[in-house]
């Protein structure tokens, strides 16, 4: 019952609170949007996670799984506008394609584990997929086959018998 008042209520809150930020919205007023951690940080501090990002890309070999970790690092905590200028020109086509698109929290994923960061180097951009395998049915026995067999048999004469019971059309008519 605490419940479906709750629901009600909140309900009731919704909807009011959507009437009011739609009529101030008429009237050139919008709702706070919550900022975002990276959006408290000075353009300093930005630029500063940038060229991080790009000393760590320029210093190493094109193979070198840290310092691609480090450019995801600095990708993930980068300013979201500025993003796309991270040089991630050590990165092939695909994975660059995939780094791009990636969610702040894949990311993250992507950079906290090594091996997996690896995997999904090698797997052009993609997360690896573990196949879970299907549990495997046992093989029915002899007897089991044969009382599936008789079981069968048994509703085909059901039905034999119920469709001969059904009174035919012409009996009917008359």
């Amino acid at each position: 019952m605490l419940n479906f008042l709750r629901s009600i209520w909140w309900g009731f809150w919704n909807t009011f609170n959507g009437l009011v930020w739609g009529v101030l919205r008429l009237f050139g007023h919008y709702p706070p949007v919550p900022q975002a951690k990276h959006d408290n940080l000075s353009t300093e501090d930005v630029q500063q996670e940038l060229q991080n990002a790009r000393d760590r890309a320029s210093i190493a070999e094109p193979d070198d799984l840290e310092t691609r970790v480090a450019l995801i690092w600095g990708y993930a905590h980068a300013d979201a506008r500025v993003r796309t200028e991270i040089d991630l020109g050590i990165l092939p086509e695909p994975q660059r394609h995939a780094l791009m698109l990636m969610s702040d929290l894949d990311l993250l994923r992507l950079a906290g584990d090594r091996s997996l960061c690896a995997k999904w180097h090698l797997g052009g951009g993609k997360f690896p997929r573990t196949k879970k395998k299907a549990p495997e049915a046992p093989e029915p026995s002899k007897e089991e086959v044969v009382s599936h067999a008789f079981m069968r048999r048994q509703q085909a004469r059901r039905w034999r018998v119920e469709d001969d019971e059904t009174p035919s059309l012409t009996y009917a008519r008359r």
